[in-house]
């Protein structure tokens, strides 16, 4: 495909298609050709900026070493592309918050507040059956979102006396390539995207650190996957922009007392809140967030006594079961982009917004707050 868009053969699309084997239509076909050849246009760029950085010896060693299996080809990259990022970002100056005072003398609270779905990039506008505008969205708005949020965790803690803020990123933070669709939509390529989302979301965390503490949380989401070679979902599962990001936040925010940014382990994370487990995962491979509670219980052998999670842009509250403290919830987040036309198609709109749930030893889930933004 990418020798017919850059007119190095003579053959036409029916034809490239015939030969791929594919079962798409033409325009398809050659949407799907711009998209690639935007996608190796903007490696070609990280390639580039990565040029300039040296690589260990002991990865040049290694490299020659390792076998052509997929064993531990992923881990390698993995690795490489931790060393190189890290480099980039060192010279950059870190964020320096001053000291907040001591911690106050009353039973401890803490506020959970998950920030799902922001899809940054994409510029989403849908309309109703009238012409009405249900939901306009780009990365501007995103900004103002995210800076009416500050101001209502500022305004919850205030009421609440909170001393600790959880802040829960539950991925596809960015819009991603995953459907030929997406390029109609998307103002930046991915690389551009997940450096620009990782910039902002670093200067929001220092502004809000400046009045409480934060503990920093990211699971993966499924738009943030690298599919790369047309491979299908989860072929590399460790292939996901959300560790970038978590890296960049590190990086960014590691001179920041009132600030940490936790590991990034994937499509699920465990955080501790006021003693209680609460598992926080994108949603986006349950079928039944019942079962899929029920079984990390039983597959990591730890209690789950509360679960987080979004994907479907809508807000939700069930109960799964009960623990030895009470009820054990699921608090399904809303989306920051708000609803899109694929959301509507399978009817999970929802108003833009979040929830923030607070939390204290003696009781576990006090209070919940949806904020619409």
């Amino acid at each position: 495909m990418l020798m017919k868009v850059n007119k190095e053969i003579d053959l036409d699309w029916i034809e490239i298609r015939d030969m791929c084997e594919m079962d798409c239509s033409v325009d398809q076909l050659r949407k799907m050709a711009q998209g690639v050849r935007m996608a190796c246009g903007a490696m070609e760029s990280a390639k580039e900026l990565a040029d300039g950085i040296q690589v260990p010896e002991r990865y040049t060693r290694q490299a020659a070493l390792i076998p052509q299996g997929d064993l531990f080809r992923p881990l390698a990259r993995q690795t490489a592309l931790h060393e190189r990022i890290m480099a980039a970002i060192k010279p950059m100056p870190s964020v320096e918050v001053p000291p907040l005072g001591d911690e106050p003398k009353i039973e401890k609270r803490e506020l959970v507040v998950a920030i799902a779905d922001c899809h940054y990039g994409a510029e989403i506008h849908v309309t109703g059956l009238q012409g009405e505008v249900i939901n306009h969205y780009d990365p501007e708005v995103f900004e103002q979102r995210m800076w009416r949020l500050r101001d209502e965790i500022m305004r919850i803690a205030d009421k609440e006396n909170i001393y600790l803020v959880h802040i829960a990123l539950l991925g596809d933070s960015l819009d991603g390539m995953l459907r030929a669709s997406q390029l109609m939509q998307l103002r930046y390529g991915l690389v551009e995207s997940c450096m620009r989302f990782a910039d902002f979301m670093a200067v929001w965390l220092h502004d809000l650190a400046q009045y409480v503490h934060l503990n920093v949380y990211t699971v993966d989401g499924n738009h943030t996957e690298i599919r790369p070679l047309g491979t299908k979902r989860n072929a590399f599962p460790q292939e996901n922009l959300e560790k970038v990001i978590t890296w960049a936040l590190q990086a960014r925010l590691k001179d920041c007392p009132q600030i940490r940014v936790a590991d990034n382990d994937g499509k699920r994370k465990l955080a501790q809140v006021c003693g209680y487990n609460l598992l926080l995962t994108h949603g986006d491979g349950d079928k039944s967030l019942n079962e899929a509670a029920k079984s990390a219980m039983l597959l990591y052998q730890t209690p789950v006594h509360y679960m987080m999670t979004a994907h479907l842009h809508s807000a939700r509250e069930s109960s799964y079961g009960l623990s030895e403290h009470g009820n054990a919830v699921i608090l399904r987040a809303p989306a920051i982009c708000g609803t899109d036309s694929y959301a509507m198609s399978l009817k999970h709109a929802g108003w833009p917004g979040t929830i923030a749930a607070v939390f204290s030893p003696s009781v576990g889930l006090e209070q919940q707050y949806y904020i619409r933004l």
